[in-house]
């Protein structure tokens, strides 16, 4: 930043440079964040003060600021580089510079380690930059119109395939229906031109399939497939979001039903952490940790998930390393009955996050119930619905909770001797439409 603010080229107000060296000196070291009139005295030291004048220079800053950024994004990419530098000479008639850098530019490209659409973007640009060179020099043969073609074919159908792929994710969230145009006719000309042995394209195309057609669970296995062994050839960002597509379909069939589908998941998200593509800036996500211990216990990969707990727990924001391993050893405790070491691990009340905290309760209520310590059971229900009623949490949450909570009082209650209320408490678990613990409390009421 200090480059370009320096710089006669981008700015040649020495009061911007002063105004940066002292916000950097106030954040940076000081981790202040100073008003306008302090900046103000700094910048022009015994000038009285300007409200105008120092809004201007913060203007003319933060427009340095948005050309540093600006110029950052270019320089990620020599290969552009060198196209455009190419596309200057060409401009300039500088024939002998141009050919150089072309060919630099395509030496670099051909030392790429990606081969997601961008890369195909970048190919067709420069060929395109080629074949402007040679037309002006009028030479009608040995033109590279196919090149051109081939790649922006190849770039255009792996945009728009992840694009759907991003779209029908989307729409299963948020019920919004999206049109796709031309996708029939992508889908169909990518089987018949071969272009599924390009991972660009495949990895998309068998995602897509999976996601639009979920009971062909062929498409899905072959789209795993595909991140398992191509992977690296795309980005980072790009192969992780590849990732919890895979992930979030199989959360959507165990959803459905099909229970096979948390091995599916876990099998995801532990070549997610041997590759650390699950990992951002050497981070865990809390979701992602809590997500990947749900499903080991679900597995049963009791062990594993031991490991686990302990290796990633570090992976996590500071802020909740204490919080989510407590937790999460306490669930791992609980579903190998081993309820004394859960409930220690629960004692520990600090998870800064108020749905850890009802989650955390809702195993509470488990070990008093599956212990028999009734009068326990009783107060905590009581404490637990308090703490729902007075913390301000989701619609959806609140209802389920005040339904775990409703539906264990009736089960405390209900005659186990009488078959037509045992089976109306059944009745009415089935029938709850938000309720989590539904496998749990209808388990209680089957033990009768």
């Amino acid at each position: 930043m200090q480059q370009v603010v320096r710089s006669p080229f981008f700015n040649q107000r020495t009061d911007v440079i002063r105004l940066l060296d002292f916000l950097e000196e106030q954040m940076l070291y000081h981790h202040l964040i100073p008003d306008k009139e302090e900046a103000h005295r700094h910048v022009y030291k015994k000038k009285p003060y300007n409200a105008q004048e120092i809004r201007q220079l913060m203007s003319f800053l933060y427009k340095n600021v948005e050309q540093y950024l600006s110029l950052q994004e270019v320089f990620e990419n020599n290969v552009r580089i060198k196209t455009q530098l190419a596309a200057a000479y060409r401009k300039r008639s500088l024939d002998k510079a141009f050919l150089r850098t072309i060919k630099e530019a395509e030496h670099l490209q051909s030392q790429q380690v990606y081969r997601n659409a961008d890369f195909y973007q970048h190919s067709f640009l420069l060929q395109q930059e080629k074949y402007h060179f040679t037309a002006s020099q009028k030479r009608l043969s040995d033109q590279n119109l196919q090149e051109i073609s081939d790649n922006l074919d190849v770039f255009f159908i792996a945009q728009k395939l992840r694009q759907a792929c991003l779209s029908l994710s989307h729409q299963a969230v948020y019920k919004k229906e999206y049109t796709i145009g031309l996708l029939d006719e992508i889908l169909a000309y990518a089987e018949q031109e071969g272009l599924l042995n390009l991972a660009a394209i495949a990895v998309y195309y068998y995602a897509y399939k999976a996601l639009s057609t979920p009971a062909e669970h062929t498409y899905f296995q072959t789209f795993k497939q595909k991140i398992y062994k191509q992977g690296h050839l795309f980005p980072h960002a790009e192969i992780k979001n590849l990732y919890l597509l895979a992930i979030n379909y199989c959360i959507k069939q165990v959803n459905q039903g099909a229970m096979e589908y948390f091995a599916e998941g876990l099998d995801l998200y532990k070549q997610g952490l041997k590759t650390q593509i699950l990992l951002e800036n050497n981070q865990l996500s809390r979701f992602t940790f809590l997500n990947i211990v749900a499903m080991g216990l679900k597995v049963g990969d009791l062990e594993w998930v031991e490991q686990f707990i302990h290796q990633y727990h570090q992976h996590l924001n500071k802020a909740y390393q204490e919080g989510y391993y407590n937790f999460s050893l306490a669930r791992l405790a609980y579903r190998q009955q081993d309820y004394q070491r859960a409930l220690k691990h629960l004692g520990y009340q600090n998870f800064k996050d108020q749905l850890l905290v009802l989650a955390a309760k809702t195993i509470q209520l488990k070990i008093y119930y599956e212990t028999d310590e009734i009068d326990l059971l009783e107060a905590h229900l009581e404490a637990m619905n308090m703490y729902v009623r007075r913390k301000k949490i989701l619609a959806y949450h609140q209802s389920n909770y005040q339904n775990i909570i409703r539906l264990t009082k009736k089960l405390l209650a209900v005659n186990r001797f009488d078959k037509e209320e045992v089976q109306s408490l059944q009745q009415a678990m089935l029938a709850e439409e938000i309720l989590t613990e539904r496998e749990w409390l209808l388990q209680q009421l089957e033990r009768f």
